[in-house]
């Protein structure tokens, strides 16, 4: 549990091993805030046993880690586009090649900016990373871990490894045609062939390292340890699954910084406490195609039910220029889950993991809209 609170050196470790020293630990996450999120909680475990946390994400989520106590280093690329982009290409393997062309700049960014985080010195002393964590977005973790010669450990909030009892959370139906196991390869085989040439191009280039012909199966070959923060409960660990792969459950984020919604969000409040529990409506991260076809169908279902709702706008914007009555209440920031949720009859959401885990967690009757992969 991220969020336990014995601090003790040997916590964690097995009886008769010496304490783990102060270790530097940076953290790389590419994705939305649902991708972000978990590893604060992560990062605050880690600070209170005595370790130097680095979280290199998104500029946009700056203020987000800063405000949660941990050191933030900013990685390229605009997560709202690399969300477009996914909705529109679920299955991973529709790119055109002028698509990819047109995304080697950015990519290469990303992969830049993410080597920068793990050498990059502090305003007070050289910097090098004990260890890396990152999630598998990222793409050229383990090729930066050779380059520095440290260890790494793959972290994510949904199924990534081989397994003939779950398929590749974004495998297409033809990817799932040839079994749950080989899908994981077909995708991982599509994304090389996008990326590869820019990986080999980054590791000559950046990290001073030969070119690889092959590298959709790196991360497996060298049983990189993975650790997977879904609940065991909902995903249980496969059989299939090797002793360096784990799933130790829901990572919950407990804020430094108290919610004040007083302040915060006194219109929320004041909607809250006016009537019944209202249902929460939000789609998080994920940008649509049509968002005023989506945002009308939701205001319609909720006037059908004759109940009240928080829409959470989010990155399409939903309810943006409709008049969605005195029943909805248009939500157009962030609001901690572990506060709303609890004042909340029910969810009803995408289906991305920290949503799914609050949700859950709080005993909310659930209903999930999918838009893609995973969900």
């Amino acid at each position: 549990d991220p969020e336990g609170q014995n601090t003790g050196p040997l916590q964690g470790r097995e009886k008769g091993l010496p304490p783990l020293p102060p270790l530097n630990v940076v953290i790389i996450i590419v994705g939305s805030r649902g991708d972000v999120q978990p590893f604060i909680a992560f990062g605050h475990a880690l600070q209170r046993r005595g370790h130097h946390v680095r979280l290199a994400t998104h500029v946009v989520f700056r203020d987000f880690v800063l405000d949660q106590g941990l050191d933030f280093f900013p990685i390229n690329g605009d997560p709202a586009e690399l969300m477009r982009f996914m909705v529109e290409h679920p299955d991973l393997i529709t790119f055109s090649t002028r698509e990819i062309e047109a995304k080697q700049h950015q990519m290469m960014e990303i992969y830049e900016s993410s080597y920068q985080a793990c050498i990059t010195p502090t305003q007070s002393a050289e910097y090098r990373p004990d260890v890396i964590i990152a999630n598998p977005p990222v793409h050229v973790h383990c090729h930066i871990a050779e380059a520095l010669q440290v260890p790494l450990h793959i972290m994510f909030t949904m199924p990534w490894t081989p397994t003939d009892i779950y398929p590749h959370p974004f495998a297409s139906p033809a990817a799932l045609s040839l079994g749950n196991s080989r899908s994981y390869g077909v995708v991982n085989e599509m994304v090389w062939l996008g990326c590869g040439p820019l990986i080999n191009k980054f590791r000559k280039e950046v990290l001073g390292r030969r070119k690889i012909q092959w590298g959709s199966s790196l991360v497996y070959d060298l049983k990189i340890p993975h650790t997977y923060c879904m609940s065991p409960a909902l995903v249980p660990k496969p059989p299939d699954w090797g002793s360096h792969i784990d799933v130790v459950g829901f990572w919950h984020m407990e804020s430094v910084v108290a919610f004040d919604a007083v302040t915060e969000v006194p219109d929320l409040l004041q909607f809250l406490e006016a009537g019944p529990p209202p249902f929460y409506v939000g789609f998080g991260s994920i940008v649509v195609n049509d968002p005023l076809s989506l945002s009308e169908r939701v205001v319609q279902g909720v006037q059908r039910a004759g109940i009240r709702a928080v829409l959470h706008q989010g990155w399409a914007r939903l309810g943006a220029g409709l008049d969605v009555g005195e029943h909805i209440f248009l939500l157009d920031k962030p609001v901690p889950h572990e506060w709303l949720f609890p004042r909340c009859a029910a969810v009803c959401h995408h289906g991305g993991a920290g949503t799914m885990a609050a949700g859950l967690s709080h005993g909310k009757p659930t209903l999930v809209v999918p838009f893609f992969g995973v969900q």
